[in-house]
């Protein structure tokens, strides 16, 4: 018993981080299988551990900073079937407390607090494994190799998430090997340790000069798995948020460039525009799906619903700004650019208005919210005083009323960000509209009963019909144009597929597209409707709409492509 102690204290750390990565692997990466990827992975994992392991403290925060986020993306991974991206990074960081509130369940608590546990046990184990060897002093502190080591697993992170060629990687790997050697046995007799036979030392930098080879020398795989994925996509979100930023600090008005309205035929047009929410085409009984979900719109003329529209993304901080502005890319970057066509609107002598049961994040939802500045009105939800989870789009619908009637004469261009059928689904519209029966809701969509999330859906989308209509009708005395269109769709458990932001899902990037015009707007814009409506199956993408809005409704400016309007 006394030597099996002696033993453990002597290399029991090194089991002990051996069997932690061995089990984060497993756990975490089990769906790479038995391959070069799962090695690269065991030993990225290995090399942290063993590090972190040196100095109980460091690993106190080390570990749970390693174990937690992972467990966090793995739930989502395994139970929305999602895979970590960019677009996924950027909608967990920028949701608000309240749309997070949505997604945690019992079964993401018991999820996370295992892994607390899972930790706090680990730590036990290591703090009581360093004690018992500095009891015994076999462990000694080298602050020349643990500065080292903790210098190589940045290096090693840094490269993963910023990769470089083979050749530097190799080279790379080659320079940490040596300086390992090198801190390693600075200060120590190395003739004397050979002369006395002590291997250890060396099948230690052996084993540390592994890791590292293999782990340069596959960092380009380094994206594909735990921890790195997850940490490489936070880094290209903050990145491109900070590119966003010095685009936006730069932004161009497009108001400043020549341009002239039609004064004619639009001294008094009324212009809304309906941003929609997680809506998918092949939901609305106007598109042909076979349960009624859409019976007002179905039954109004002067409609026309495009078939075919795709968006650029399956997340509305990319998709939003592609409607609102000519910007037909997914760089952020390049989407702050410039003002969105309500600068142009407001220009011209509309009265502009941007009306969102979203809330405001600051710098975080920048992407959409920043084009709702130049409006002349702004409200979102935090100015209602109902809950993020009980509010709906119908609380948008009084300040609209009032809207109209201050402005009965003139012209008015109004936003309205809906928040549609964002997930939870069952809790976007009011008990009256629940057409289809729903049952066992959960706010893990995968252990839904899957005949309720789907009814769930539909009746949300029931409830759009009743919004959009709402508004048409009370613009239908006024020569006004509507207009309703989608950021992108939502997977409803499509081969175990949930939510969006995946840009490989079809339903996810299909979206809805529906312009009416009130008799008093057909008849003084009756030639251009006519265009549109003869090119309503036209596959087209959100890049055509800036373009087309701004043509329709009698803009001449040197912003819209004649080639992207459809309305020549």
């Amino acid at each position: 018993m006394k030597r099996l102690l002696n033993y453990l204290t002597r290399y029991g750390r090194y089991f002990l981080c051996f069997v932690t990565a061995a089990m984060y692997s497993l756990i975490f990466n089990h769906e790479l299988g038995v391959s070069l990827k799962m090695l690269a992975a065991f030993c990225y994992v290995l090399l942290y551990v063993l590090v972190l392991s040196r100095h109980k403290w460091i690993f106190l925060v080390g570990l749970p900073a390693l174990v937690l986020p992972s467990a966090l993306a793995a739930f989502f991974i395994n139970k929305f079937n999602v895979k970590i991206t960019v677009d996924i990074a950027s909608v967990l960081l920028q949701t608000t407390r309240s749309k997070a509130a949505e997604f945690i369940s019992g079964e993401l608590v018991f999820w996370l607090v295992s892994a607390v546990v899972a930790c706090g046990l680990l730590i036990w184990a290591n703090f009581y494994l360093i004690r018992r060897s500095i009891l015994r002093s076999t462990l000694k502190r080298d602050w020349y190799f643990e500065t080292y080591l903790l210098l190589a697993l940045g290096v090693t992170l840094f490269f993963c998430l910023n990769p470089v060629s083979q050749a530097k990687r190799y080279v790379l790997a080659l320079i940490l090997v040596i300086t390992l050697f090198i801190a390693y046995f600075k200060g120590r007799d190395f003739k004397l340790l050979v002369l006395q036979k002590k291997i250890k030392p060396l099948i230690v930098c052996i084993g540390y000069s592994f890791l590292i080879v293999l782990g340069m020398a596959n960092m380009k795989q380094a994206r594909r798995f735990h921890p790195f994925d997850f940490s490489y996509a936070v880094a290209q979100h903050y990145e491109n948020r900070a590119e966003l930023l010095k685009s936006i600090a730069k932004r161009k008005d497009i108001a400043k460039y020549s341009s002239s309205f039609d004064e004619g035929r639009g001294s008094d047009l009324n212009v809304v525009l309906i941003l929609g929410e997680s809506a998918r085409p092949d939901h609305f009984q106007l598109y042909g799906y076979p349960r009624e979900t859409t019976p007002r719109l179905v039954k109004r003329k002067n409609l026309v619903a495009f078939t075919n529209v795709k968006t650029r993304s399956a997340s509305t901080s990319i998709a939003v700004p592609n409607i609102l502005t000519r910007a037909a890319t997914h760089k952020l970057d390049e989407l702050g650019n410039e003002t969105s066509f309500l600068s142009l609107y407001r220009k011209h002598g509309f009265f502009t208005a941007w009306l969102s049961m979203n809330d405001v994040y600051g710098k975080h939802n920048i992407s959409t919210t920043s084009y709702a500045e130049p409006a002349d009105f702004k409200y979102f939800r935090r100015e209602h005083e109902a809950k993020y989870k009980q509010s709906r789009d119908d609380y948008l619908l009084p300040i609209y009323r009032q809207l109209l009637k201050d402005h009965q004469t003139g012209k008015l261009f109004v936003v309205l960000h809906t928040r549609g059928s964002h997930w939870r689904h069952d809790r976007r519209y009011p008990k009256e509209f629940e057409k289809f029966p729903v049952r066992e809701m959960s706010n893990t969509p995968a252990k839904c009963h899957q005949p309720s999330l789907v009814n769930a859906y539909d009746n949300s989308i029931l409830f759009t019909d009743y919004i959009i209509d709402t508004l048409m009708e009370a613009v239908y005395d006024r020569n006004a144009l509507v207009v309703y269109i989608g950021d992108h769709g939502e997977s409803i458990g499509e081969d175990n597929y949930y939510g969006h932001s995946q840009e490989s899902r079809p339903e996810q990037m299909m979206v809805p597209l529906i312009w009416w015009g009130t008799p008093t707007f057909v008849e003084n814009y009756g030639e251009q409707f006519a265009i549109l409506r003869s090119k309503k199956d036209t596959a087209i993408l959100h890049d055509h709409f800036f373009h087309t809005l701004l043509d329709l409704t009698g803009f001449k400016t040197k912003v819209i492509k004649k080639k992207l309007s459809l309305v020549h």
